[in-house]
């Protein structure tokens, strides 16, 4: 005998067996449940009547007779049996039905449970936040935070006159989002392809106003520049239509550590560091500064013409601001370790120092706190530059015994060096132009060099050209000299740089496809 244990758990009369799931079937049943849903019983896989194999019994068949009618009693049995046949079949339907259910219930359950757990997280994870936040709050109004790369941060020591809100934190903000939106709106390009080859050449003598140089600073926009000499000197020359004019000259006795250029109304008056004071314009007495030490940069604000920073040897900077004739500090951070350079964010709002303890620090001038700290390759920091582009810091790094040197070019907005230019000599200067696509470093074997990045495919083209320059042109400084606004730019792509040589010497480096 065969159980159909499948569906009817019972004895089966004619036993047939699926070939698509081996299991033994009454014929009857299991024919009428393909011809409904064309799929085998236990696999649900497609099936037809072909793939049922009758099963041989050894119990001889009987017969049956021919069915009565509907009112004898062996048809209402039999009327019963097919009832209770379809019967079997619904339930048998319904039980895998509950068996399907039941696993998706458990699934659905154990997401569930999934769900709650990472919410319970998630809610533990801004709990903690909160009270690191409230805690960061309190830290800060005691002046003990940290910076982004868990060193303590420099607290800063600010002295005024009247107090900390002398501080003009609604002009700076108002300027740097002004600042902001001009930037992004321009766009400069260089005419040059990325298969181009471009050469740099030298002009002849602009202008040789001294014997030497001690100082100098270029400021491109007003096409301005301020040098000064052993002697005490110093002079504006305008550099418009490539000629020297003198526009402003002072001269005093003593050493000057570093030369700048303000704005007084419509008049471009030199401002100059001494070791034992500020002289601005023709004042006759120097003005006194909070600083312990030399002067070592004078950086100017990008749109705010009466402010202005001093960065000093004694690891300290300062915000400045002149009225006239008459010169404030604002206020003086404290020190940060030495500093032997700087830079002014193109907006307005940060300001960038390096040193020799292999870290830039990058401060909100607005608060004078540390906003984030940035390693560089080498130990002593020698120049820090923004780029044009709003989020390029330029850093130019060498050892301690001044053998090796290397560039980097740091992404603001990861905080990551996208580019390192190693050189094997030492790394005097570099310069960016205004699209940021054109680098020109002067090393100690008095070449300058060329490097190119071509925006399309994130290119770098280091060392694509080079000039070399006679040891008797040594520079002190190389600076861009093109704006935005220059026609020569804007008409024929025309992009100039100064080079100062340590004699006073002046002249032009210009790029052109070769």
């Amino acid at each position: 005998m065969y159980t159909n244990i499948i569906v009817t758990g019972e004895l089966a009369k004619e036993p047939v067996v699926s070939r698509k799931s081996g299991s033994i079937f009454e014929k009857r049943i299991v024919e009428e449940y393909i011809t409904t849903s064309g799929k085998d019983p236990v696999t649900d896989e497609p099936c037809t009547l072909d793939d049922l194999v009758p099963v041989r019994s050894t119990v001889p068949d009987i017969v049956p007779p021919r069915p009565p009618s509907q009112a004898s009693i062996p048809a209402l049995l039999s009327t019963f049996q097919n009832e209770w046949d379809s019967l079997a079949l619904e339930v048998f339907a319904l039980r895998k039905q509950l068996k399907q259910a039941r696993e998706e219930l458990s699934a659905s359950l154990y997401h569930y449970d999934a769900a709650v757990r990472v919410a319970a997280r998630a809610t533990k994870e801004r709990d903690e936040a909160r009270q690191a936040l409230e805690e960061l709050t309190i830290s800060i109004g005691k002046g003990d935070v940290s910076n982004g790369n868990g060193d303590a941060k420099q607290t800063q020591d600010i002295e005024t006159e009247n107090g900390e809100d002398e501080i003009p934190v609604a002009e700076i903000n108002t300027a740097r989002d002004e600042l902001h939106a001009i930037h992004r709106s321009q766009k400069p390009t260089l005419p040059f392809g990325p298969d181009s080859n471009i050469e740099l050449t030298a002009s002849d003598e602009i202008a040789k106003p001294f014997k030497d140089t001690v100082a100098a600073r270029v400021y491109s926009s007003e096409k301005v520049v301020a040098i000064s000499s052993s002697t005490g000197s110093t002079v504006l020359l305008s550099l418009k239509d490539s000629s020297a004019e003198t526009i402003a000259k002072i001269s005093r006795r003593g050493s000057i550590t570093s030369v700048g250029m303000l704005q007084l109304g419509d008049t471009h008056v030199p401002i100059v560091a001494y070791k034992n004071g500020l002289k601005i314009g023709s004042a006759k007495t120097l003005a006194e500064t909070k600083h312990a030490d030399d002067i070592l940069k004078i950086v100017n604000h990008p749109s705010i013409s009466h402010l202005f920073f001093l960065l000093s040897k004694d690891g300290t900077w300062s915000l400045n601001t002149i009225e006239e004739t008459e010169h404030r500090t604002l206020f003086r951070s404290s020190s940060i370790g030495e500093i032997t350079c700087g830079d002014i964010h193109i907006d307005g709002a940060l300001l960038a120092t390096g040193g020799t303890s292999k870290s830039i620090s990058i401060f909100d001038i607005t608060t004078g706190d540390v906003v984030t700290s940035i390693d560089t390759a080498h130990v002593h920091i020698t120049k820090v530059c923004f780029a044009q582009n709003g989020y390029w810091l330029l850093a130019s790094s060498t050892d301690e015994q001044q053998k090796e040197s290397a560039l980097e070019i740091i992404d603001l907005r990861k905080n990551e060096t996208v580019h390192r230019i190693d050189f094997e000599t030492q790394l005097l200067d570099f310069t960016v132009d205004l699209s940021s696509s054109i680098i020109l470093t002067y090393n100690k074997n008095h070449s300058v060099q060329l490097h190119r990045y071509i925006k399309k495919g994130k290119v770098w083209k280091d060392f694509a050209s080079e000039l070399a320059l006679s040891e008797s042109k040594e520079l002190l400084s190389v600076e861009s000299l093109t704006s935005i606004d220059d026609v020569p730019f804007t008409e024929e792509g025309q992009v100039k740089f100064t080079a100062i040589s340590q004699d006073s010497t002046i002249f032009d480096l210009s790029i052109k496809s070769a």
